[in-house]
Formats: C-alpha cells, sequence, structure tokens
C-alpha cells in the first residue's frame, strides 16, 4: 500500500559515505547495493568465506522471480567490507516496488531491500514506499514520499537492515515517466496509461469540446505495466485527463481532424511539440507539391523550420491545414497525431459518414451508422412495365469500427443489385432522415478505353497498376446520363484497373476492379432470385480463367468450368452463389430455394344433391405462389384454375347418383405438386341440411354471429375465406338434437374492409359430411 507524505523535500544531491554499523553474528554479506535500471541488478560485499549468492524476488508478497549469481571480484562495490559479488535479477519485467532477499551461500538468514518507486514528471523525480530511516543521497528522508528538483542525475536510497547499509540507486535520466497515448477511432476512444505508479488509482476523464465530462474512470495497476481503457467516441476539440494523485496530472487535447462540405481540416493540438496528418480519400490521390495538403509533407509544428526533408519548401511553423476543392465520398478518413514532451501522444482520426458499394460482389458496407438499431430498405429497379421490387430489414445491430460494419448485400438483401438501385439506412447515427445512396457503377473494357456508367455528374478515379508499378492515374466525371469513358491506351494485358465512383450528392463511393485483356465471368444457367427445386446447373459465360465457386457463403471455393447445386442439401429461402477468379469476385447470383410442396387438398369429402352446385375446397396456398390447380371430379370432367383465381372455391354440378371420388392436382411455381382426393356421395336428397338467415354485412370489429338450424343432431362447421380463397378464421358449434340450431362467433377486428366468402358445412354425429355451402359477406367500417 502507498504510504504518502503531506510534504515536499528539496535535497541536493551528495555522495553516500561509508557507515560504521555493528554487523550481526554469524552474517558473511557486509553492504548491498541494487541498480534496478540496470544489469547487473546489484551487488553485495561479503567476507572471504562467501562463494555465491542465492535469492529471490518478491511482489507485494507474491514470488516475482530468482537472482543468479556471477563471479566475486577483489574490489567491493557496495561500500562494506570484503569482496563482491554481483548479480541479475528475474529475466525479464521491472522489479519497482519489490522485495529483494539475498544470502550468501554460507548464511541462513536473507538480507532484504525494498525497491521504492521512482517516477520522472516534468523537473522532477517522484520516490514512494522509501523504507523508514533511509536517506536520499545522504540526507534523511522525512517520510515515504520523496520529491526532488531538479532531477538529479543519480538518486541513491540508503537504509540500515539488520545493521548493514542496503541502498538503491536511481539514474535520473533513465527513471521510468508515466505517459498517456489517446486514439479515437469511432465508434470508441482507446486510452493506454504507460509506467503507471502502481498500486495508485489513476484517474481517467474525458471531456468533450465544450468542456462538458463525458467520461470518467478511475482505474489501479496492480503492477508495473500500463492501463488500458475504451470509452465512447469523442468528437474534435475534446480532451482528456490522466491524474495519480500527488504524481501527475496532465490534460491532453487532441487536436482536430473534419470533414468539411468541400474538403477537410486539421489543427495540431494544443501544446504538442509536434505531430503529422494523414488522408485517405478515394478520389483523390496524393499530390507531388510540397504546400499542396495531399502532398508529401504532412508535418505539423509550432516552431520553424519543419524539418523534415518532404517539407523542404515550408519554413514558417505550421499547426493547421485546410484543403478545400476535395468530394469526400463514405469511407475516407482523415486524422491528425499530436506528441508531447513528456512522451504523450494523441491520435484523432473522423471517418466521412455514408455507404461504399462493391457493385461485382454485391457487398454494402456502411460508415458511421454507430451502435443500435437500423431499418434498412433496398429499391431495385426491374424493366418496364415491372414495377421496382422493395426490399426491407430492420432491428440491425451494429458495433461499427473503422474498417466499416459487418452488414452488406449478401446478408441483408437477397438479391442481385442492379444499376440506379437506392439503398437508404435510417436509424443509429443517421437518425430518422437516414443517408440514401444511389448503387450504380458499371464498366467494361472496350478497346482502347473503359466505358462504363456511373451516377449523373459522379467523379469517376481510376487507377491501374502492374508489376507494382501506376500505370494509369486519371479523373472523369460522369455525363448528364450518366455515361463516362476512361482512355486506357496500350496498357499491359493484366493490368489492373481500381475504378472508384463519388455520388456528389449522396457522397456515396462505389468500387470495381477490372483486369486488362481479361473477361470477367458471368454466372449463366439460371437467373437471379428464380425459383428452384432438385439440382440446378451453372455455367459461366467464358471458357477461360480459374473460377472458383462459392455457395451459401462458404470460404472454401469449388475450382470448377461448371457447378451442379443439389438445392435439396439447402434450407428453402435465398441461397447466394458467387464467382470469382482469385479473391475478386466477378459475378453473384442469388437462388430462392423451394424444396416444400404446396399447401392444400381437394376438401373435405362430403354428401351432395343432384343437378345442384357442389363446392370444394382446396385452400392451396404456396409461399412462393400457386402456378395450377387441376381437379378432376370423378365423372370424366376436370377444371384448371391458373393465376389469381387458383385456391380459390370451385364449382361442379354432378348429374347422376353415385360415389366419386375428386382428385385435385396443385403445383407452385417452383414446380413442386401436391395430390390429394376426396369422396363425394350423389344422390337426389342428403339427410344433412342446414338452413337459417345468414347475415349481409357485418362492421368491422363487432362479432359475426352465424346460427343455423341443423337436420340432425351434429356440427356446423364455418370457414372465413378472402376472397383469392385463404382461411382467415374457422369456428365450429354443436346441436344435439335435430332441429336445433347452432352458433359460431367470428372476431372482425382484424378484417379490413371488404368481400369474403363464408363456408358451412353440416357434419351429423354419424360423420356424415353434407355440402359445402358458401355464400359472402361484406364487412363495413
Amino acid at each position: 500500500m502507498l504510504r504518502t507524505s503531506p510534504f515536499r523535500v528539496v535535497v541536493v544531491v551528495g555522495v553516500l559515505g561509508a557507515l560504521a554499523l555493528p554487523t550481526p553474528a554469524g552474517a558473511t554479506i557486509t553492504a548491498s547495493r541494487l541498480d534496478p535500471q540496470t544489469s547487473p541488478l546489484g551487488c553485495a560485499d561479503v567476507t572471504a568465506a562467501t562463494t555465491t549468492l542465492v535469492g529471490s524476488v518478491t511482489f507485494a508478497g507474491f514470488p516475482a522471480g530468482t537472482i543468479t549469481s556471477r563471479p566475486a571480484v577483489a574490489t567491493a562495490c557496495a561500500g562494506g567490507a570484503g569482496r563482491s559479488i554481483s548479480f541479475d535479477g528475474p529475466p525479464s519485467g521491472s522489479i519497482a516496488g519489490t522485495e529483494v532477499a539475498i544470502r550468501g551461500n554460507d548464511e541462513t538468514a536473507p538480507l532484504t531491500s525494498h525497491v521504492a518507486l521512482a517516477r520522472a514528471e516534468g523537473a522532477n523525480i517522484h520516490l514512494r514506499e522509501v523504507p523508514p530511516g533511509s536517506t536520499v543521497n545522504t540526507v534523511a528522508a522525512s517520510g515515504a514520499s520523496v520529491d526532488l528538483t531538479p532531477i538529479p542525475v543519480t538518486t541513491t536510497i540508503a537504509t540500515t537492515v539488520g545493521g548493514r547499509v542496503v541502498s538503491v540507486r536511481y539514474n535520473g535520466g533513465n527513471t521510468p515517466s508515466t505517459s498517456l497515448s489517446v486514439s479515437v477511432r469511432e465508434p470508441q476512444t482507446f486510452v493506454q496509461i504507460n509506467a503507471p505508479l502502481p498500486g495508485v488509482p489513476t484517474l481517467v476523464e474525458m471531456r468533450g469540446p465544450d468542456g462538458a465530462l463525458v467520461f470518467s474512470r478511475s482505474v489501479a495497476s496492480t503492477g508495473s505495466g500500463s492501463i488500458s481503457l475504451v470509452g465512447p467516441a469523442l468528437a474534435s476539440g475534446s480532451s482528456v485527463r490522466m491524474a495519480q494523485s500527488g504524481l501527475v496530472d496532465r490534460t491532453r487535447a487532441l487536436g482536430i481532424a473534419e470533414f468539411r462540405a468541400d474538403g477537410f481540416r486539421v489543427v495540431l493540438a494544443p501544446g504538442a511539440t509536434g505531430g503529422r496528418y494523414s488522408t485517405n480519400l478515394a478520389l483523390h490521390p496524393r499530390s507531388i507539391t510540397t504546400t499542396d495538403p495531399l502532398g508529401p509533407c504532412n508535418t505539423l509544428a509550432p516552431t520553424a523550420p519543419l524539418g523534415d526533408t518532404e517539407c523542404t519548401g515550408l519554413t514558417a511553423p505550421r499547426t493547421e491545414v485546410v484543403a478545400t476543392g476535395l468530394l469526400p465520398v463514405a469511407g475516407d478518413s482523415v486524422s491528425v497525431n499530436s506528441n508531447f514532451s513528456s512522451g504523450d501522444a494523441t491520435d484523432m482520426a473522423v471517418e466521412r459518414r455514408g455507404i461504399y458499394f462493391q457493385p461485382a460482389s454485391g457487398d454494402i458496407n456502411i460508415f458511421g451508422s454507430g451502435s443500435g438499431a437500423l431499418a434498412a430498405t433496398l429499391v431495385v429497379p426491374r424493366p418496364n412495365p415491372q414495377p421496382a421490387s422493395t426490399f426491407t430489414r430492420t432491428g440491425i445491430s451494429f458495433n461499427i469500427s473503422d474498417q466499416g460494419s459487418a452488414l452488406k448485400g449478401p446478408e441483408a438483401f437477397p438479391v442481385k443489385i442492379a444499376p440506379r438501385s437506392v439503398a437508404t439506412f435510417t436509424g443509429g447515427n443517421f437518425g430518422t432522415a437516414g443517408v440514401q445512396a444511389a448503387l450504380t457503377l458499371e464498366a467494361s473494357v472496350q478497346g482502347a478505353s473503359i466505358q462504363g456508367s456511373a451516377e449523373p455528374g459522379a467523379r469517376v478515379r481510376a487507377t491501374g497498376d502492374f508489376a507494382g508499378f501506376t500505370v494509369l492515374e486519371t479523373t472523369v466525371t460522369a455525363a448528364a446520363d450518366g455515361g463516362f469513358t476512361i482512355p486506357v491506351g496500350t496498357l499491359p494485358s493484366g493490368a489492373v484497373v481500381q475504378l472508384t465512383s463519388g455520388d456528389p450528392e449522396t457522397r456515396t463511393a462505389a468500387f470495381r476492379t477490372l483486369t486488362l485483356g481479361r473477361t470477367p465471368f458471368a454466372i449463366a444457367g439460371a437467373s437471379d432470385r428464380q425459383l428452384l427445386r432438385g439440382t440446378v446447373n451453372l455455367s459461366l459465360n467464358t471458357a477461360s480463367g480459374d473460377p472458383g465457386w462459392s455457395v451459401s457463403g462458404q470460404p472454401s471455393r469449388t475450382r470448377a468450368r461448371t457447378l451442379a447445386v443439389d438445392t435439396g442439401s439447402y434450407p428453402d429461402g435465398p441461397l447466394r452463389v458467387d464467382v470469382a477468379e482469385g479473391s475478386q469476385v466477378d459475378d453473384y447470383l442469388y437462388l430462392i430455394v423451394d424444396n416444400t410442396a404446396p399447401s392444400g387438398g381437394a376438401g373435405p369429402d362430403q354428401q351432395v344433391r343432384t343437378n345442384r352446385d357442389t363446392t370444394l375446397l382446396t385452400n392451396a396456398r404456396d409461399a412462393n405462389g400457386v402456378t395450377s390447380v387441376v381437379m378432376a371430379f370423378g365423372d370424366g370432367t376436370s377444371l384448371t384454375q391458373r393465376g389469381a383465381e387458383a385456391g380459390t372455391p370451385l364449382t361442379h354440378r354432378y348429374t347422376k347418383a353415385g360415389r366419386f371420388t375428386a382428385s385435385v392436382t396443385i403445383t407452385d411455381t417452383a414446380g413442386n405438386t401436391t395430390r390429394d382426393d376426396a369422396i363425394l356421395t350423389v344422390s337426389a336428397d342428403t339427410a344433412s341440411r342446414l338452413t337459417g338467415t345468414l347475415p349481409k354485412s357485418v362492421r368491422r370489429g363487432r362479432v359475426l354471429r352465424i346460427t343455423q338450424r341443423l337436420s340432425t343432431p351434429g356440427t356446423l362447421r364455418v370457414q372465413l375465406l378472402t376472397s383469392r380463397g385463404k382461411v382467415l378464421s374457422r369456428g365450429a358449434g354443436t346441436a344435439l338434437v335435430a332441429g336445433s340450431s347452432a352458433s359460431v362467433t367470428i372476431e372482425t377486428r382484424r378484417l379490413k374492409r371488404g368481400t369474403y366468402i363464408l363456408v358451412r358445412q353440416l357434419v351429423s354425429a354419424d360423420g356424415d359430411a353434407g355440402p359445402i355451402l358458401t355464400s359472402t359477406i361484406v364487412v363495413k367500417k
């Protein structure tokens, strides 16, 4: 535990003189000295009988290592009598705050020295845990805490232990100092405190540009290592305070790094001795001029000259840099680093919020959303006259780093993103207004140029690389229709061209990579979002190259010219397939797997009358749509439903009495089928009849009551269907006596206004099913 003193002692460096003190009987170590900042760790003066030293190091009562003895030499080193034996300490780590116990090989009791804590701070050296009765540079210490100023070249703490002098010697130039390192990377601020004094609580405070406290925590180091903690992301102009009571209390500003409408601004932190700034701008290469903010000189310093050879043209101090005429887009970053004479350093980085898009793979990355829930919408245009398709996703949680979010197209939107698609994200740091991006960047090599399309007015940058050399660096502006042309001349085959476009309205960035002399792979054999069952065979548009297929995001790729995908191995729903050359994805699509048969059937068995309309309920349904419903009535006739009528109630009139098997085949859009039969008993009359008045309408929210008189004891079964045949509600009522009534109630508060189908059937106590009866009912406001 730290023992503090309320006073400050100022001493003058002196020479430790030999102290004539009685040595305990049997002790062969006459004096010892520790040099905790050097190797060897220390030495002991010993009598002739001692040949080696044995010892250990402990910290807070726990073992921290052992000492290693060296050969004896004739000269004494610690100011005591006899020869001298040096020793080394533990192989790694500091021994500040430890107990070092040594004894001669002919002794039984060790001589223990306490290594006081020492920290430099400005013009001071702070000593803590000074043993009682010690002298500091020959001046008696009045307490366990001693502050020296100015910092001596050498500081010696001498203590009498068992009649012998043990001393600890510190080199003022090598005394560790506590330093602060701060790095801001959204969404967090990282703080590291190097060499804090062990056992002393360290206060860390973070304040915003207005001085308001946004974070405060007190932590304590249990050893001589560093302290690390994480707080919320701080804005430019914020500050971080580090304080250890009686030792250090410093506040460091972070400097300023910010994007402006057409550029950026960086400012060196106040009090810094120097620093640098850096930029990462997708649409702007570095300049070769010294004075350009994007040029080779990125040094900041409060005094002139700047000193760096790259800054030869600058002779005045430079603590602020402002750049204009730029087009920052999503993912661009700018940072400022500030260094202080105490060893402190701060680094402030900001990133342009927004969306960047990789059309070849469909990846959508968002920057600066913050942690929390987002709502995502993607609108994909389709060929006229088809309406655009809209995909939504809500409740997406993020923990964004400076590398972008984990949310990408394959995870959020199961569709191949077409040009002119629009993505919108709301929530998080984007608020209700959200951030919107028009996702367009198409390009291909056409002869001696690259031709493509981007957002109208977008800036398009092309950078070419071949064998490690930059062979192309040009920027063009897309025309009013989005078209652009970039001449590539006679660039060698195999040159890789990175295209980057920026939308000036939304600051969206899009990226595409092309390799000259190579045709990108395109997947054939299926179309995007095609409904499929069983096995689908995919192929490529070209026979050259080394394709690697990936299905459902699997990390290992299948090397083949064609790929057979057994959809039965995957659950129903979207299945992503992409193809890449190396690590570069060229094309992708989504297969909609549907191996599940549609629901529905031929309906219940029933007894019906000849020459009367007979209703059959198939209730045909499928998540991806029903293509057809084919009903064979069993009397040689059949009926087929397609499109919107598939699944609605069927009617048929039997002209002859008898027993008929009605068979239905339901086929969904993917080609899955369901087959079912129903038995219809046709006669001139039937005992199972329902009578009673039916309501024609009901107000929404009120209970709909259906009451019918039963010709025979049994159960009244009622269903409410939409006009397309979807079952919304079912109910049943029982009558135990022939001629009595049964009732069924249906809730209507969740129904929309409109016309619905009411279905009734009587099933007698003997199990005979009467005819299915239908009528309409209107739900009013």
